[in-house]
């Protein structure tokens, strides 16, 4: 059987001390009731045969002598001696009833038969003087006694014992509560105290204390109440101390900051001060600038020696330098000046590429480069933004490539990155064969006017605004541009950025395969520009195939076009055998691509035609 724990204490104490008692009491009433009754009725037994004895030695004389009237009245008055005697029976030694005597009054009980046997000596003498012999049997009683008694005395007996037992458990309950009130009372007032504590009395304190252990604890919980109203009074005191120096502090804040406010707007009105004078300086500076220019060009076409030339190619390169930089330093100034604005116009994203490279040819070939713009088939026709922008970062990319680039070539490389129907992302990447960019020298390479060490400054010179320039305006075209180099090898910048495709009526009509021209030859040993002509050929609805050297023979059906790209080495002979070459495989038209503006070998190519 499984009871129910109390939660209490009280309960506990009351519990734990009362069931011993109980337990103890009702073991000590179940033993006294018991011997009490074994005594009744061992009393009974001993009175039943103490009468059939008396009745025995009564009827000793009758039964000897046979007299009947003295054994009825022996009877009778036993009968009438006893009320718990309700029978009484004598019978001879066979056993016949020769005096009987009955209650009639009182209502039937069970009864107890007690006998005696009935007996008298027999006396033989003998010659030495005589001695008794055994007795004889004269006959024997029986005394049938009442229970009626016995079960009266049961019952007081039980009535009693219950009595005492209610008495006892109840003097026991009230000890048990008194005891335990006065164990339980101190932990009440213990927990009392704990609660005021929590509630934030913290000057609670227990008066009246106990003795023993509990006294023991409430003393130690009286000292750590002191403690704890010590340590909050010290507490709050730093408390206060450490509000009163944060107001200080926040006031010397303030007041930092209302200076600071101060220097930012004196620091953003000379900003804008500069900016304006910048600006306006490169307006002035670059109207004489374009007239020097003008008049260069001018000049370049009257007739000069050689010394003349050289130094007008040197002014006109100057100029152009000097027209860079101060147009680099006119877009700076306005986007410090916050006046940057962005345009939202279709373009074709292949004739901004390709006009940011044809811009830089020039200066490539100068310099004996192969300036290769590659063009994925992926990239869509028309796409919304600022063109303007988006030129400008590449004109300072591809310009930053061969300036830094001795021999070797700069690829523009442009592909889809991510793509829907409405948007896409455009990865356009510019990479060299130059001098490289140390490790060191790319963490602030997009700084301005940082160009890396001295020496590069003195070799190329520029003003370092080009790489900050082109960040800023990718990031305002929520774009991002990465850097990869190894020094010696080349560099390559990676742009990504985000345009919307334009959506109109005929894009269907776009879409759909071009009508078809023939087949078509592209010869270009140029392993990235060679797959670029043949796609733009393929868009165009040729039938393209691609041969890095001039093929032996060509497949049926003949081509409809030739397309020659020539190395950036190539020579006047080297052009002329692969002219021959062609034209000894087909009649049809051959279009060639210089890799520089070679004045001679211009000529020779317009003179011999396709």
């Amino acid at each position: 059987m499984n009871l129910p724990r109390p939660k209490s204490i009280f309960a506990r104490i009351f519990l734990t001390a009362l069931l011993p008692v109980m337990l103890l009491a009702v073991l000590l009433s179940s033993y006294a009731i018991n011997a009490r009754l074994d005594d009744l009725a061992a009393a009974h037994a001993a009175r039943g045969n103490a009468q059939a004895q008396q009745l025995a030695s009564l009827a000793v004389i009758g039964l000897f002598n046979g007299d009947s009237a003295q054994l009825r009245r022996a009877s009778e008055q036993l009968l009438a001696s006893s009320d718990d005697v309700r029978r009484v029976e004598i019978r001879d030694r066979d056993r016949a009833i020769v005096a009987e005597a009955q209650r009639t009054t009182g209502s039937p009980q069970a009864l107890t038969v007690y006998s005696a046997r009935v007996s008298a000596p027999v006396i033989d003498l003998d010659e030495a003087g005589g001695s008794p012999g055994d007795a004889a049997a004269l006959g024997e009683v029986s005394v049938h006694l009442s229970g009626q008694a016995l079960a009266q005395a049961r019952q007081r007996v039980l009535r009693k014992a219950v009595v005492t037992t209610l008495i006892s458990v109840v003097l026991a309950l009230l000890l048990t509560a008194i005891v335990a009130r006065q164990i339980v009372r101190p932990i009440d007032e213990l927990r009392d105290a704990v609660d005021r504590v929590q509630r934030g009395e913290r000057d609670t304190r227990i008066e009246h204390l106990s003795s023993g252990e509990l006294g023991e604890l409430q003393s130690g919980f009286n000292a750590m109440s002191q403690q704890i109203a010590s340590s909050a009074q010290n507490l709050q005191r730093q408390v206060e101390q450490a509000t009163a120096d944060l107001r200080g502090a926040m006031s010397e804040l303030e007041q930092k900051n209302a200076d600071l406010e101060h220097a930012r707007r004196r620091e953003r009105e000379a900003n804008r001060a500069k900016s304006v004078f910048l600006a306006n300086m490169s307006h002035e500076i670059r109207t004489p600038m374009n007239g020097v220019l003008g008049f260069a060009g001018l000049l370049q076409k009257t007739p000069l020696d050689s010394t003349q030339q050289e130094f007008l190619d040197t002014i006109t390169r100057s100029a152009n330098q000097l027209l860079t930089i101060i147009n680099d330093i006119l877009d700076f100034s306005e986007m410090e000046a916050g006046r940057l604005r962005l345009e939202r116009v279709a373009f074709d994203a292949r004739d901004a590429i390709e006009d940011a490279c044809e811009l830089l040819t020039p200066q490539a070939h100068e310099k004996g480069l192969d300036l290769i713009p590659v063009i994925e088939a992926d990239v869509p026709e028309r796409l919304l933004g600022d063109v303007t922008r988006l030129r400008h970062v590449l004109t300072n990319l591809v310009g930053n490539a061969v300036k830094f680039t001795d021999r070797g070539e700069v690829v523009v490389q442009a592909r889809l990155d991510v793509s829907d129907s409405e948007c896409c992302v455009l990865l356009i990447d510019v990479s060299d064969t130059g001098v490289g960019i140390d490790p060191a020298a790319i963490e602030t390479l997009f700084q301005p006017f940082c160009q890396g060490p001295a020496s590069t400054r003195r070799l190329y010179g520029g003003t370092g605004l080009g790489l900050s320039i082109s960040r800023s305006l990718v990031e305002a075209m929520d774009g991002s541009i990465e850097v990869t180099s190894t020094p010696g090898q080349g560099s390559c910048f990676h742009v990504r950025l985000p345009f919307d495709i334009e959506v109109t009526e005929d894009a269907g009509d776009r879409h759909a395969p071009p009508a078809s021209r023939g087949a078509a030859v592209v010869i270009d040993e140029h392993a990235l520009s060679g797959p670029a002509l043949a796609g733009m050929l393929d868009r165009a609805g040729f039938s393209t195939t691609l041969h890095s050297r001039v093929p032996a023979a060509v497949d049926r059906p003949e081509p409809a076009l030739y397309l020659l790209r020539c190395p950036v080495d190539a020579s006047q002979n080297l052009v002329r055998r692969a002219l021959s070459a062609l034209r000894r495989l087909s009649p049809a038209p051959i279009g060639v691509l210089l890799p520089r503006l070679d004045p001679a070998l211009t000529r020779f190519v317009e003179h011999h035609p396709g």
